[in-house]
């Protein structure tokens, strides 16, 4: 069994393969991370969360413990939340805020789905730390430029495996903070 190089170099096994729905829970010091960072900046915006691609709930029970009514939902039903297409809502949703864990490969879908069409005035996404290193996601960008990205310090362990490879951000979009900046994200 070989490995291709991106695949070695990143310490991963390209024949392992991927969870089906692309579905990795958030790890509670992501979550936590993020509302150390941001939490009165949420509550200027929104009281009620909507956890779009919530999976089991682990980062929606997480948000709980923080005050927020939660709204919880994911595609598939994991036996947490309602089972709603994230893409079939074409509602305003001027009042809430979208943060989620969302499968990486749908991730640029999100993100102009979540400020374009249900018009959130808070949005935060983990993503993968190298997100924003394509040329295909510039014209994203520039379109919908982040109000702050926060990369963490630490490699979030989706899989309980003890050896967590990939780097990731929080990448936050709020109406009320138009310039760009980077923080680096201590672990809680």
């Amino acid at each position: 069994m070989t490995k291709s190089l991106g695949a070695a170099m990143a310490g991963g096994n390209p024949t392992m393969g991927r969870e089906e729905a692309d579905f990795y829970p958030t790890p509670d010091e992501c979550t936590i991370g993020l509302m150390n960072a941001e939490h009165d900046d949420i509550r200027l915006n929104v009281s009620t969360i909507w956890e779009c691609a919530c999976g089991t709930g682990n980062m929606s029970e997480v948000l709980k413990t923080f005050g927020f009514e939660i709204i919880s939902s994911d595609l598939v039903d994991r036996g947490y939340g309602s089972t709603l297409d994230f893409f079939a809502d074409m509602s305003p949703h001027p009042n809430r805020a979208i943060i989620t864990n969302p499968p990486f490969n749908l991730a640029p879908n999100f993100i102009q789905h979540a400020l374009e069409v249900t018009q959130v005035p808070y949005l935060a996404l983990l993503l993968k730390s190298t997100f924003w290193h394509a040329r295909r996601r510039y014209d994203l960008f520039m379109k919908h430029p982040p109000s702050v990205i926060y990369p963490m310090t630490w490699r979030p362990d989706f899989m309980k495996r003890g050896a967590p490879t990939m780097d990731c951000s929080w990448v936050v979009w709020d109406r009320n903070r138009p310039q760009t900046r980077y923080v680096p994200m201590l672990r809680p």
